[in-house]
């Protein structure tokens, strides 16, 4: 073959794939992408295949996951020269936690028990009830026993660790442990960037993420401790409480399913502004099946979100409801229409997702998109941190970054506030952080806008630095929050 004839073969070839590679990714992609799809597995053994919920909140691949890291795989790069660290103080807290909640279950056999012994009438079956009763008596003293030595080590450790020396690549500075909030760290993640959840316990998970790392989280929010709805297509809707799941993986959404209505999508008018995006009301209502409770000078109503043209704030404590049929209620007494209400989220293209509170709220318009948000297989790509740190001296360090001594992937969530507005943006999409003071920060994002935020700890003098792994060493180079000029990432 003529090298001509092969470079025109070639080309037909490519192009054949490049079509087929996109017919296939039009295929893949469907209206109901956006819904949350994937196999529970319980204890028993028994499976339900399906579109999930948790609960009667979270239903879409970019909705939040929230609970607390266990662990802080980055502390290690700062020791304590003396006395006892962040480390032992969140160890003991863990203990004494576990010890509670052991105490509470004893609690709970033991009433059990009592209700058992009162209905009983065979002597045998009592003694055996009552045997088990002071074994239940003497194990919770000594859990009593156990936490009140775990109290005054955990007392004695705070008060060893007001002030210390910390080493940091073989210099030192001073750092309060008590201030440095690493104790507690949130996480928080899309359900979309999260291949498996393993639960271990009754507010306790680990996470495998989509690039294969592992995270063990506890409590915080009821995504972890919370019942979780399968729609299985043979069984129907299935509610499945948190201590009998075992397992829930994650797949792709089939073009087949049928959800039970389409995704609330519209435009928030607030205070400060207009955004626009799927809906979230009270962060709970998002599907056009989800109901508005309220009450009207007429009797308590509860109105499908898919009838409801707009919501607008009238005061404090009610709200002026206009139906797609014409007809306009005032309503009010319930947290879904005053300001009891738990917020109005929104997910947004250029920052991910926000919450508005009542009071910046003016009103929201509802329309239909005939999309539910990106599909599973638009989360799969994901990274490590990586960037330069310019410090006020004008020294610039490049490496993999870890933002605040925690957050290290693509995939976290860089938290802050703007007009009592909290913004919660995947790291993915800012390109810039600029400390500008004490309590604030320039955030530029990759669409090449910029915005300030606030009140909170990844923003403001309270975040505890940044750790730059220059050209893959293995030893970070830490460069605390008050001495970033600014953090520029890079893909």
């Amino acid at each position: 073959m003529s090298r001509l004839r092969f470079v025109t073969a070639f080309a037909a070839l490519t192009a054949l794939g490049l079509t087929l590679t996109a017919a296939a990714t039009a295929e893949a992609k469907h209206p109901q992408q956006g819904y949350m799809y994937g196999k529970l597995t319980t204890r028993t053994g028994n499976t339900y295949t399906g579109l999930l919920r948790w609960n009667t909140e979270e239903a879409f691949w970019d909705d939040l996951f929230h609970s607390l890291k266990e662990s802080l795989p980055y502390a290690k790069y700062l020791e304590s020269s003396t006395g006892g660290s962040k480390q032992d103080i969140r160890s003991l807290e863990r203990e004494i936690s576990r010890t509670e909640k052991r105490d509470q279950e004893l609690r709970r056999d033991y009433d059990r028990i009592v209700d058992r012994i009162a209905k009983v009438r065979r002597d045998q079956e009592r003694e055996s009830l009552r045997a088990r009763q002071l074994e239940l008596i003497e194990e919770r003293s000594r859990h009593a026993e156990e936490r009140a030595r775990l109290l005054e080590e955990l007392a004695n450790t705070r008060s060893q660790s007001r002030e210390k020396t910390i080493t940091v690549l073989g210099g030192a500075l001073k750092i309060n442990w008590n201030d440095w909030s690493s104790s507690q760290r949130i996480f928080i993640a899309r359900f979309g960037d999260i291949s498996k959840i393993t639960v271990i316990g009754s507010e306790d998970a680990e996470l495998t993420m989509r690039d294969g790392s592992t995270y063990t989280v506890s409590g915080y929010s009821n995504d972890v401790g919370g019942p979780v709805w399968v729609s299985d297509p043979s069984l129907g809707d299935i509610k499945v409480d948190w201590r009998k799941i075992d397992t829930i993986e994650f797949m792709e959404t089939p073009k087949n399913v049928s959800p039970s209505g389409y995704r609330l999508y519209g435009k928030l008018f607030a205070d400060s502004g207009e955004y626009e995006g799927f809906i979230q009301w009270d962060s709970e209502e998002c599907i056009s099946t989800d109901k508005l409770d309220g009450d009207s000078e007429d009797g308590r109503l509860s109105i499908e979100m898919g009838n409801i043209r707009a919501i607008e704030r009238k005061s404090r404590s009610s709200s002026r409801v206009s139906l797609k049929d014409g007809r306009t209620l005032n309503m009010e007494g319930t947290n879904d229409v005053d300001g009891s209400i738990r917020g109005i989220m929104v997910e947004t293209e250029k920052y991910g997702r926000i919450k508005v509170p009542w009071d910046a709220f003016v009103k929201v318009e509802f329309s239909e998109v005939g999309n539910s948000g990106k599909g599973y297989a638009d989360y799969a790509k994901q990274w490590a941190l990586k960037g330069t740190v310019k410090d006020v001296r004008g020294v610039e360090r490049s490496g993999r970054i870890v933002f605040d001594l925690d957050e290290s992937e693509s995939w976290e969530i860089l938290n802050g506030s703007q007009f009592d507005i909290e913004f919660n943006i995947p790291f993915h999409l800012v390109k810039s952080i600029t400390p500008r003071s004490r309590n604030s920060s320039l955030v530029e994002l990759v669409n090449g806008e910029s915005i300030r935020l606030e009140s909170s700890q990844d923003v403001t003098s309270s975040n505890d630095g940044v750790l730059v792994f220059d050209k893959g060493e293995e030893q970070p180079t830490y460069i605390s929050w008050d001495e970033v000029e600014v953090i520029t990432f890079t893909r």
